[in-house]
């Protein structure tokens, strides 16, 4: 068999101001979940998630959220180091959640876009304006709200710099890959006074400066790839520096995280990262998104969950958080040892090969629709919601559906008399299928097959 050496780095991204009203108890379970899912990184997006004093337009759209009410991060980061784990501050630079709206504040940052104007606004929780990196302004208030961060969580153990990747500016000084020599003179200057705090520092950052600009390349850097922008290339991947990979995790198959992860691996990756993003925010108005102005979004989106349940705790989150543990620990696990593991730790019998295959089955219907991660929910689960995802008349999606209905509906009269796992892979199946069957407006052949 292949070596199974886990990575390095093993953890989760989660932007914590899209989680607003998750209190310490809440976030304290989910550094937990992490810590039995044998995580040693924490990727805490913090931007505009902790009430700053100096820049409190940071933080203003999100009066609400509890951490800027209660203020509890610096103790979730004690907390990390508690379980073992290492935490890392997110931000963007120049741009997204939390930076996007200093230009209200100070609108001469504000960056040009392609189109010669100022930066549109733009977000999917924040809603602000991206920064021009050759304002010196700019590149002040960047420097200035990074430390500000690094002050409010002392213990911290570095930060992860999301590039300006697809918010880039395009005015003179800007131009063509200018744009990337600009941010990283800001990325150089905050990494370099981090390291001289602390040597140990962990500063994770994008490979766009060294792909798009002739910079020579600090080994103590960590390369961050991501499926959806930075990409792997010759060239960025004969850098010296560790690697790591990331992956929007619970919104994928569980087969595809592995076969990353093996990936990862087999180039030499010191790291690997699964996006677990618990939003929990209002809609704001825009189109694109499935519901109304103020329609909040839930943490993973369970409407089956339980109330008294931890979304961590869900057993639909419990496969993917174990699928990602085996991957992060033995990414080079085939397929069938890994269904023999799913049995050993759900049914606490390696043999139970039906169950598992069953489980397995529930998990992969509910993440057909999870794929519209920011803009919107999927049918599966909202079936009201079919005449829009498959316009016209809503009978689009019925051959993708019948099968998973009625595998549904399997699985419900199986272990509708279990205890246990099945017991709740019953009643997460019936849930489901209780929606479909009284649905007036879900074509009639899935209404037909939740019934049966």
């Amino acid at each position: 068999m292949a070596s199974q050496q886990q990575f390095e780095l093993r953890g989760y991204y989660v932007i914590m101001p899209r989680t607003t009203t998750w209190g310490y108890p809440e976030w304290e379970r989910y550094l937990e979940a992490m810590a039995e899912d044998g995580c040693n990184l924490v990727v805490l997006w913090m931007a505009g998630g902790y009430a700053s004093r100096k820049f409190p337009e940071t933080w203003g759209y999100n009066r609400a959220h509890r951490n800027n009410r209660e203020s509890f991060s610096p103790k979730l980061v004690e907390r990390a180091h508690e379980l073992g784990m290492k935490i890392v501050l997110g931000f963007g630079s120049f741009c997204y959640d939390g930076v996007n709206r200093l230009p209200f504040s100070f609108p001469d940052t504000v960056a040009t876009g392609a189109d010669g104007q100022p930066a549109k606004l733009k977000g999917i929780h924040c809603l602000g304006q991206s920064m021009c990196p050759a304002h010196p302004g700019a590149q002040a208030l960047m420097h200035d709200y990074v430390v500000d961060m690094m002050q409010h969580h002392p213990g911290a153990d570095g930060v992860f710099v999301e590039s300006s990747d697809y918010e880039v500016c395009h005015c003179e000084k800007c131009k063509g890959d200018a744009f990337f020599g600009h941010e990283w003179a800001f990325i150089e200057r905050i990494s370099d006074e981090l390291w001289e705090r602390d040597p140990e520092a962990l500063v994770i950052i994008y490979p766009h400066y060294y792909e798009r600009c002739d910079i020579r390349p600090d080994p103590r850097h960590i390369i961050f790839y991501t499926p959806h922008s930075a990409h792997m290339t010759e060239k960025n991947m004969a850098l010296p520096n560790r690697k790591m990979y990331w992956e929007l995790g619970y919104i994928q198959q569980l087969p595809h995280i592995r076969k990353l992860a093996s990936e990862a691996a087999d180039r030499g990756f010191a790291g690997f990262t699964m996006a677990m993003e618990a939003y929990d925010y209002a809609l704001p108005n825009r189109e694109q998104y499935w519901g109304a102005v103020g329609d909040r979004i839930y943490p993973f989106d369970l409407p089956w969950k339980k109330p008294e349940t931890h979304p961590m705790d869900d057993l639909v989150i419990q496969v993917v958080r174990f699928n990602f543990e085996i991957a992060s620990q033995r990414p080079r696990i085939t397929d069938k040892e890994f269904e023999e593991e799913v049995g050993e730790r759900f049914f606490d019998d390696a043999g139970a090969a039906e169950q598992t295959k069953d489980l397995l089955r529930l998990v992969e219907i509910l993440q057909m629709d999870w794929k519209g991660l920011f803009m919107h929910r999927g049918p599966i689960a909202y079936p009201e919601d079919m005449r829009r995802v498959y316009p016209p008349d809503g009978q689009g999606g019925v051959e993708e559906h019948l099968p998973a209905i009625y595998d549904l509906a399997g699985i419900r009269r199986t272990y509708r008399r279990s205890k246990g796992t099945a017991g709740e892979m019953s009643r997460i199946a019936h849930f489901v299928l209780k929606r479909w069957a009284e649905e007036p407006t879900a074509p009639q052949a899935l209404r037909e097959a939740a019934g049966r």
